[in-house]
């Protein structure tokens, strides 16, 4: 090889390596991501998330069997209205969720159910397929808030319980196989 040829090389070798470092550098200072999952994996459930529906599942394609995976948590963000699903830092399924709770770590204990009803000051609510976390709230998804039904896009819609995230109904259903002292986090 000619030296001009291996000058080339070289310059285009080391621009793809600069290229590459900036990019990581942007996404790891990127707000849509959580630390404590890998990139890829988020990357990969961000592209099955559907739009949120209170009648339909967050994500395209099946829920993951629970009971098949490895130390799972649960990560809760308010700002992104999202439920991770994390086993082994990998996100397995996100959940669209409207995040009515003050930052906590706790756990999921061995109390759920099908039915639910809350009552706040002037505020009832009733809920499906709920589970308990601790004594501070529920995972559920509601059914009517004050005696009207809750339907399509409740994030959009601001129907809100205190103390509760608040997820559509097949993906309430599907987390109440969450095990017992699953750690959640909510941020």
């Amino acid at each position: 090889m000619n030296k001009e040829l291996k000058v080339m090389i070289y310059s285009a070798l080391s621009l793809l390596v600069i290229l590459l470092v900036a990019i990581n550098i942007i996404n790891l200072n990127s707000s849509k991501y959580i630390n404590e999952a890998t990139i890829s994996s988020q990357r990969v459930a961000l592209n099955r998330l559907k739009h949120p529906n209170l009648t339909r599942s967050s994500e395209v394609g099946k829920y993951p069997q629970l009971k098949k995976q490895k130390k799972i948590k649960l990560l809760a963000t308010k700002g992104t209205h999202r439920l991770y699903v994390i086993s082994d830092h990998k996100v397995i399924y996100i959940v669209n969720a409207e995040v009515n709770i003050a930052p906590t770590v706790t756990t999921i204990n061995a109390a759920r159910g099908e039915y639910t009803f809350h009552v706040n000051g002037n505020n009832q609510g009733i809920s499906n397929n709920w589970l308990n976390f601790r004594k501070l709230g529920y995972i559920e998804s509601p059914y009517s808030i004050n005696n009207h039904r809750v339907r399509g896009n409740w994030i959009k819609n601001k129907y809100s319980l205190p103390c509760t995230i608040e997820v559509s109904r097949p993906d309430a259903k599907w987390l109440r196989q969450v095990p017992k002292g699953t750690a959640i986090i909510v941020r």
